[in-house]
C-alpha cells in the first residue's frame, strides 16, 4: 500500500501558507464519504494521474459539466491506484459557490476516509484556494512473507480466540467461551475481506481452533494456515515439549484436525534459546520439512524478550520466519524487524491490540469470565495505566478520522518489514472492524509513538510484565 505524493505546485504559482484540514466523515461512523471538486478559472494542469483543474468559462452549467468529467477521470483513476492525491481550486473573492459538484465516492471505492491539506498561491495574479484531498482506500494487500513463495494478506486471522474457553487444570487459557457457528462465519467473512492467512496451534483449545480451521477452509489451497508446536497440557497442568519424537507427531496430529497435506508455515511454540542449542527441535523442523509435512517455518517468540532466539536462528541462517509482539505499546521488537527483514525472514506481528486494550473498548470495571486468560491480565489497574499511557497516541485519531483499532493496525502497516498482522477474530463484525479504513501514518507521528515506545510506555510494559 503506498500514498500519492502532493501535487507539484506550478512553477508560476506562489505558496504562501498551508494548513491541515479534516474532511469526510469519521471512517468508524457513517461510512459515506463525499468529494467537494471546486473549479479552478483559466487553469489548466495535468497531474501524475491526470487532469487535476482545468476550466475556461464560469457559466454553471459548463462547470457542472466539467466537474462531471474531472470527477469521472479521477475516480477511474483512484479505482486501478488504490491510494491519489485529489487536486481541485476555487478562486479566491467568490464566496462560498463550491462548483455545486459533490458526490459521494463509496460505490467507486468502497468505504474510506479523507484528509487533506489546503494552501494559497498567486497564479497568473489571481488568488486561488487549492484544495488537496488525499483519499485513502484501503482494500487488502498482500506482502510477501520474507524470501519464501508466500505471499500473506497484510491482514491475518489470529484463530486463538475461536479455540475457546479451553482449561489446563484451573488455568485458563482461551478466550471464553464461543460459537463454533459465529467462528465459522467469521472465518469466511475474512476469506471474502481478503484474508488469506490464518495462524494457529496445537494448543489452542486444546486442538479445537484447528479443527474449526480444517472443517471450514482446510480443502481451500489458496489459504494459508501457520500452525504452532511446544505447548502441552499434560496430567492437568501447562507444560512444554520439544523433543523431535513430540514434534513429528504432533504436526501429524495438526495435519488431521487442518484436513491439510502440508502445513504452510510452522513454528516452535515460544522455544528458548537452552531448547534451540539442543538441536532435537531443529533436527525435526528439517525432518519435516524433507518429508513434505510442513513448506516452511520459524519460530514463536517470546514476549518480553524476543532477540535471544531471533539472533541464534538468524546468525546460523536457520527457519523462515517470526512470529514476535509488536503493537503501540510492547516495541520490544522494533530492534529485530530491521535485521531480520534484511536476512530475509517473514516477520508475523501478534498481540497487535494487546488482548483488546488498545481497541479502547475496555474500562477498569470490564470483567472476564473464569474461562478467559484475561481475567488475571486486564486487571482495572493495568486498563487505567494504558488509558493514561495512550493519551497523546489516541489523539491521532482525530486527525485520521479514524477509530483506536485502526489506528493501532496501521501503525504496524507502516513497517514494511512487518508481513502480517494477526488480530485475533471471533466474528465476522471483528472482520470488518479489522480490515476497513486502515492507511499509512505520517512519519512524524511514527516517531511520537516510537518515542513514546522508549519513553512513558517503558513503564507501563514492565506493569503489564509483572502481571503475566
Amino acid at each position: 500500500m503506498g500514498i500519492g505524493t502532493r501535487m507539484e505546485k506550478p512553477a508560476n504559482a506562489e505558496f504562501i501558507e498551508f494548513t491541515d484540514v479534516l474532511v469526510g466523515n469519521n471512517a468508524a461512523a457513517g461510512k459515506q464519504y463525499i468529494i467537494h471538486l471546486f473549479f479552478l478559472h483559466q487553469v489548466d494542469y495535468f497531474g501524475e494521474h491526470g487532469i487535476v483543474g482545468a476550466g475556461k468559462n464560469t457559466d454553471t452549467d459548463g462547470i457542472h459539466v466539467f466537474l462531471q468529467g474531472c470527477i469521472d477521470h479521477h475516480l477511474r483513476c483512484l479505482t486501478k491506484t488504490g491510494i491519489d492525491y485529489f487536486h481541485a481550486c476555487i478562486p479566491q473573492g467568490s464566496g462560498n459557490y463550491f462548483g455545486a459538484a459533490v458526490m459521494s465516492v463509496q460505490s467507486y471505492l468502497g468505504y474510506q476516509y479523507a484528509y487533506g491539506s489546503v494552501h494559497l498561491a498567486k497564479f497568473q495574479d489571481t488568488k486561488l484556494g487549492c484544495f488537496c484531498y488525499r483519499y485513502v482506500n484501503y482494500r487488502m494487500q498482500y506482502r510477501n512473507f520474507g524470501n519464501t513463495e508466500l505471499r500473506v494478506s497484510e491482514i491475518g486471522f489470529g484463530a486463538w480466540a475461536i479455540g475457546g474457553g479451553a482449561m489446563i487444570g484451573n488455568t485458563a487459557i482461551g478466550w471464553g467461551d464461543v460459537d463454533d457457528r459465529v467462528s465459522e462465519k467469521a472465518i469466511l467473512a475474512a476469506t471474502e475481506a481478503g484474508i488469506n492467512f490464518f495462524d494457529t496451534a496445537d494448543i489452542y483449545g486444546l486442538g479445537h481452533s484447528e479443527s474449526i480451521l480444517g472443517k471450514t477452509i482446510g480443502a481451500d489451497k489458496n489459504i494459508l494456515i501457520a500452525s504452532k508446536v511446544g505447548n502441552v497440557a499434560r496430567n492437568e497442568q501447562f507444560t512444554v515439549d520439544y523433543s523431535a519424537a513430540y514434534i513429528i507427531e504432533a504436526c501429524e496430529q495438526s495435519l488431521r484436525r487442518l484436513k491439510r497435506d502440508s502445513i504452510d508455515f510452522y513454528q516452535l511454540h515460544t522455544a528458548r534459546l537452552t531448547h534451540l542449542q539442543q538441536g532435537d527441535c531443529i533436527d525435526a523442523m528439517r525432518q519435516l520439512q524433507q518429508a513434505g509435512k510442513i513448506r516452511y517455518w520459524g519460530l514463536s517468540l517470546n514476549t518480553f524478550e524476543p532477540m535471544a532466539e531471533a539472533d541464534y536462528l538468524m546468525d546460523q541462517s536457520l527457519g523462515n520466519g517470526f512470529q514476535l509482539v509488536l503493537n503501540l505499546i510492547n516495541q520490544r521488537s522494533l530492534p529485530l524487524l530491521k535485521k531480520a527483514g534484511e536476512k530475509g525472514y517473514g516477520i508475523i506481528a501478534r498481540m497487535p491490540l494487546q488482548f483488546g486494550l488498545l481497541t479502547g473498548k475496555f474500562d477498569k470495571v470490564q470483567s472476564f469470565a473464569d474461562n478467559d486468560h484475561r481475567k488475571n491480565r486486564l486487571v482495572p489497574s493495568i486498563v487505567e495505566a494504558c488509558a493514561e499511557a495512550l493519551v497523546p497516541v489516541w489523539a491521532l485519531c482525530e486527525k485520521y478520522g479514524c477509530s483506536k483499532t485502526q489506528l493501532a493496525l496501521s501503525y504496524l502497516l507502516s513497517y514494511p518489514e512487518v508481513s502480517v498482522i494477526i488480530p485475533g477474530i471471533r466474528t465476522a463484525e471483528q472482520v470488518r472492524g479489522n480490515t476497513e479504513g486502515l492507511f499509512q501514518l505520517d512519519a512524524d507521528d511514527l516517531s511520537l509513538i516510537e518515542s513514546l515506545g522508549n519513553g512513558s510506555f517503558v513503564p507501563l510494559m514492565q506493569l503489564i510484565r509483572q502481571q503475566g
